[in-house]
């Protein structure tokens, strides 16, 4: 008897032991500290993800952390005119592989949380979206970054990690979490959804000299909830994200009705990816989709209506 209650003892011992070393659900925010973050690093399919350039990840990074600078999520397709679209399944399921990101990853992507514009946590939000559009589910973003990391006073190492690749397969894409033009085109229409412009007023108004352009202003109807509206410094001086009572906040004063289906854009979904997030996991909204191609794609649509608020010659 006194031996069965032992091999019963190291065997929940041994179940709950390695059943915590996988059974981690990120939260319903998809949010986490740097605590978090640090006491769940023995987990073995944890992936920290960081989407810094790889001249900033080599000055310092998160120990164990891999490199997926944001330039390479994106790919421009020449023929149909969309400057940095989402990759390609192809490339994707490739840059997941080398990183070492499998169907049961519960990735963490983190930025350096110093820089409010122009990229802000775009990074990470572009990076997330993607995950979510190819059918990932357990990610988070380092609220704070790496700069809310320090401020704990937790490690940095200047040494690249080494992941042993994965076989990742696609197995799900959540094609409507993407929006196309033609549901932009529909939207102008019969006002289906509510457009929300994520771009700094600037942008928004076509007083912007970006040579990107055929044609500057915004999409008829369009509200512009700029996304760095969703960052604000915190005391220690790193950039946090809003609460969820301030976003909401934010976009009803901006005139945002949650009774209809939400599209964001900017100029090429990156911004726009910011709103996403914040509206999709902060405020638990579903409706919501990402216009990938955005005002880059739309300024070369032929006879497209165009709101410039600031008269240009074309």
């Amino acid at each position: 008897m006194k031996k069965l209650k032992i091999l019963l003892f190291t065997f929940l011992v041994m179940f709950f032991g390695i059943s915590s070393v996988y059974a981690l659900n990120v939260p319903k925010d998809h949010l986490v500290s740097p605590h978090w973050v640090y006491s769940h690093m023995h987990n073995k399919n944890l992936v920290i993800v960081d989407v810094r350039v790889p001249k900033a990840y080599a000055s310092g990074h998160i120990p164990g952390s891999v490199n997926i600078p944001f330039p390479s999520i994106m790919q421009n397709y020449i023929g149909i005119k969309i400057l940095g679209n989402i990759a390609s399944p192809e490339k994707m399921t490739g840059i997941y592989r080398r990183a070492g990101i499998t169907n049961h990853s519960i990735i963490v992507f983190t930025g350096g949380g110093i820089s409010k514009f122009p990229l802000g946590y775009s990074n990470e939000t572009r990076a997330l979206w993607t995950g979510w559009f190819y059918g990932l589910t357990k990610m988070a973003i380092l609220n704070g970054g790496l700069a809310r990391w320090m401020k704990d006073k937790l490690p940095v190492t200047t040494k690249p990690s080494h992941p042993v690749a994965s076989n990742f397969t696609i197995m799900k894409m959540r094609l409507r979490s993407r929006a196309t033009y033609q549901r932009i085109w529909k939207y102008l229409y019969i006002h289906n959804v509510v457009l929300i412009d994520a771009r700094p007023v600037a942008w928004f108004k076509g007083l912007d000299h970006d040579p990107r352009f055929i044609k500057h202003g915004h999409i008829p109807g369009a509200i512009n909830v700029p996304f760095t509206e969703f960052e604000k410094m915190s005391k220690a001086g790193y950039y946090e994200f809003v609460t969820p009572a301030e976003a909401r906040a934010i976009l009803v004063k901006a005139g945002v009705s949650f009774r209809k289906p939400i599209i964001t854009q900017c100029n090429t979904g990156y911004w726009a990816s910011a709103d996403w997030f914040v509206i999709k996991f902060l405020l638990h909204k579903n409706n919501v989709a990402d216009y990938n191609g955005s005002w880059v794609q739309y300024s070369r649509i032929p006879n497209a209506p165009i709101v410039d608020l600031h008269i240009h010659k074309y």
